[in-house]
């Protein structure tokens, strides 16, 4: 290409260009001047309410909307919360370690770790009898004995 060729194709580029920038200017300038007037155009008009003037009934052809989820629970028996309330309570001692065994809470598998130490028999007795004392309602297929 000559240099003629090359000085037209250069200001054909900036002229595109130029005219690119006008164009996203004046659009950003007009969308901001008329979203700005409008803003300013707007009037509220209160008028006192008159004594006499009725007051159009409302329609309510809905339904009254309850005041629950639509779930329905069904309330605990009392056996069921104070096997709750002692797995709790049982939680919130953990990890618990003695003599005879230690015990840990797997929360992904939602169960109680219990490690019988040795001797293993007699440990397991102590660890079923402590359980049956501290903590009456909580079944033993809430624990997985290793």
């Amino acid at each position: 290409m000559d240099n003629k060729n090359k000085i037209i194709l250069f200001a054909l580029a900036f002229f595109s260009l130029f005219l690119l920038i006008l164009i996203f200017l004046s659009s950003f300038f007009l969308n901001k001047k008329s979203s700005s007037s409008s803003i300013n155009q707007t009037q509220i008009q209160i008028s006192p309410k008159e004594e006499n003037q009725q007051q159009p009934e409302r329609a309510t052809n809905w339904e009254i909307i309850p005041d629950f989820t639509g779930v329905s629970n069904p309330p605990m028996t009392e056996e069921e919360k104070n096997k709750n309330d002692e797995a709790f309570r049982l939680r919130e001692n953990l990890p618990f370690d003695n003599e005879s065994f230690s015990i840990d809470f797997d929360y992904g598998e939602y169960i109680f770790v219990v490690n019988i130490k040795e001797p293993k028999k007699e440990n397991q007795e102590k660890f079923l009898q402590w359980l049956k004392d501290n903590y009456p309602h909580l079944d033993i297929n809430q624990f997985l004995l290793k």
